[in-house]
């Protein structure tokens, strides 16, 4: 960090990098805390802004929620591209009824029945069923 002030760079792209290196890793506590310790020295000296600890959970939390969304729509797209394998195509109705599904364990069902079912419009059935049954919901 001192480093980098020393290079010249501002308080906001110095933000901006540690934003990023947070996002790319997770420290260890103890290296977090030093880190933290760290921080708080040089913000005295540079009149730094701490990122509280409210504002450290708010991130936390959407970088949980963003990875959650990132394994829907990897599920969305396993069930698409086996029926697009399977039947080489996917109907719009059906592509924009996964897009709409929020479980993972629907989408799991889902992805057994693109691989197993004989038409796309026995798929259909079991995409209707599915967002009908709340025994498929997590």
């Amino acid at each position: 960090m001192r480093l980098l002030y020393e290079r010249g760079y501002g308080k906001k792209d110095i933000l901006e990098l540690f934003r990023f290196i947070d996002w790319l890793l997770a420290l260890p506590e103890a290296l977090e805390k030093e880190l933290r310790e760290e921080w708080l020295a040089l913000d005295e000296e540079k009149q730094m802004p701490y990122v509280t600890s409210i504002e450290r959970i708010a991130k936390a939390e959407g970088r949980e929620e963003g990875r959650e969304e990132g394994a829907l729509q990897d599920a969305r797209e396993m069930v698409l591209e086996a029926l697009d394998a399977r039947f080489r195509s996917v109907p719009d109705d059906i592509a924009s009824a996964l897009q709409a599904m929020d479980s993972r364990k629907t989408l799991k069902f889902l992805l057994r029945q693109a691989i197993t079912c004989r038409s796309t419009s026995a798929f259909r059935k079991a995409l209707r069923n599915a967002a009908e049954d709340g025994t498929l919901s997590d």
